[in-house]
């Protein structure tokens, strides 16, 4: 069962990803000189303060943004394991 549920799971996030990158069947082609159609979040949260964009701020916004992806990882393990000894029956 975990294999199915496994496989599934793989197969409708490649499905996602064929929906969200256009450029995917192309084989990548397009891929060089793409930028982003808007600036990055903190470039538009510092603007009134006079910050442009630039490598510091894109390498912060990285950052954060991996941070955010660990942290939100590891509370969502932290919540499995937590929920699993809850369910647990007694041995």
């Amino acid at each position: 069962m975990r294999t199915v549920i496994a496989f599934s799971l793989i197969g409708v996030y490649l499905f996602y990803l064929m929906l969200t990158i256009p450029c995917l069947g192309q084989a990548g082609r397009r891929w060089h000189g793409t930028a982003a159609e808007k600036p990055l979040y903190l470039t538009r949260a510092l603007k009134p303060t006079g910050w442009r964009e630039n490598n510091f701020l894109v390498l912060l916004q990285l950052a954060a943004g991996l941070a955010m992806i660990i942290g939100g990882a590891r509370g969502f393990v932290f919540g499995v394991e937590a929920l699993r000894r809850r369910s647990a029956s007694p041995r």
